[in-house]
């Protein structure tokens, strides 16, 4: 049974290897109990300038856990999880009179027309920012 678990907090200063450990006592269990888990989300909640902490919600496969939350539910932050199986979307049969512009050259971007051209489109992609030796100096 996979269940995901929301808003569980690390402090700065700890490592993310006490993510099982807190999770665990999140579920009422030992972290033995845990056959997997999996970091779904990690924020940073910087609200209160003197607790600043990372959030995270994760995946546990705890397969004994099952039967313990079958007759009394869920705690608050802890539901049920099933992952969204994605299928790509088939390309059009109609050719496109124009190539597919895409405007930026962010992560999206690269990704949007990487895909298209494994598609087989022949995307342009338009970047308006300052040169790459410009914006070196900034960074």
């Amino acid at each position: 049974m996979s269940l995901k678990i929301s808003g569980v907090r690390l402090d700065l200063d700890e490592s993310e290897e006490a993510l099982p450990k807190k999770l665990a006592e999140r579920l009422g269990v030992l972290a033995q109990d845990i056959a997997s888990w999996r970091i779904l989300r990690k924020s940073v909640d910087a609200r209160k300038r003197d607790e600043i902490h990372f959030v995270y919600s994760a995946e546990v496969d705890a397969p004994d856990l099952e039967a313990s939350f079958a007759g009394q539910g869920f705690a608050p932050g802890i539901e049920s999880f099933a992952p969204e199986a994605f299928e790509w979307p088939e390309p059009g049969e109609t050719p496109l009179e124009r190539r597919p512009v895409i405007v930026g050259s962010g992560p999206a971007g690269l990704f949007a027309g990487y895909f298209l051209a494994l598609s087989g489109y022949r995307p342009l992609i338009l970047e308006r920012g300052r040169s790459v030796k410009d914006r070196a100096s900034d960074v």
